[in-house]
């Protein structure tokens, strides 16, 4: 549950890790996963011996696992609806609004199908975004009275990500040509509700320094930068849910005019 951004909307979730651990809760900023990883599994265990928090706990993880299971929702209800020969065609939302332990970021996102979902599901909304390894730029008045800028590097085992991986068990690995160059992504996943959010990451030892750090801060570097995000972010984006099997529906929002580069995206 805690790998799951749901908590993050529900009042009982958050209250559960808060009560776990007031002092981690506090100093954590909120963040569930980091909370589990600093409680060790002795404290875990006298604190689920309290019947009234054992009582909670459950509670709250039978909310979470009939959420998922929910079949009657608006989507599925909206798709039994439309016309089976011409796919529906409905507005995503422009932009992803996450929870403070995340930077924020640049995004796109398509209503999609699978091969091996049936006519009559709820279509899956997709997520496309770019993991920002230090984000935005957090500020800070220092002793002269002037403000100072300063990142914070993520880490992603205290974040409620998981990497995407091949049949292997291995990273998931797609490439996007930017600037005459072969540049490799890996992913990460973050889950959202019923819904996925994968988050492009350059990170990776086959690529150049420059190109490392596409996805190292939000806004960084100058226009080319930029335009070499949009690329990762825009051809990058199709080319990892073809790898993944996900059909995207035709209908794509972008905040900014990667567009431009998803629209032809080649093989």
């Amino acid at each position: 549950m805690a790998r799951n951004l749901w908590w993050t909307w529900n009042q009982e979730a958050q209250e559960v890790f808060h009560l776990l651990s007031p002092r981690c809760w506090q100093n954590l900023y909120h963040n569930a996963v980091a909370v589990l990883h600093e409680v060790s599994d002795y404290e875990l265990r006298v604190r689920l011996q309290d019947c009234d928090f054992a009582r909670q706990v459950r509670a709250v993880l039978d909310s979470f696992n009939a959420y998922l299971k929910e079949s009657k929702t608006w989507a599925a209800s909206t798709r039994r609806n439309c016309s089976r020969t011409r796919p529906p065609i409905f507005p995503p939302s422009s932009a992803f609004t996450r929870h403070c332990q995340f930077p924020p970021a640049a995004s796109a996102s398509w209503p999609a199908t699978t091969p091996n979902r049936p006519a009559t599901s709820a279509w899956v909304f997709v997520g496309v975004s770019l993991f920002y390894r230090e984000g935005y730029f957090q500020q800070a008045i220092n002793q002269d009275n002037w403000q100072s800028e300063y990142y914070t590097r993520l880490n992603p085992k205290n974040l409620p990500i998981e990497p995407v991986l091949n049949s292997k068990g291995e990273p998931l690995v797609c490439t996007v040509e930017i600037a005459m160059n072969e540049v490799y992504f890996q992913t990460w996943r973050a889950n959202v509700g019923r819904c996925p959010v994968y988050l492009l990451d350059t990170n990776r030892p086959e690529n150049e320094q420059h190109y490392r750090d596409l996805t190292l801060r939000v806004y960084g570097g100058d226009s080319t930068t930029r335009i070499m995000q949009e690329v990762l972010l825009g051809v990058g984006g199709v080319r990892l849910l073809r790898a993944l099997g996900v059909q995207p529906s035709g209908v794509s929002h972008e905040r900014r005019p990667r567009g431009l580069f998803d629209a032809g995206t080649g093989p």
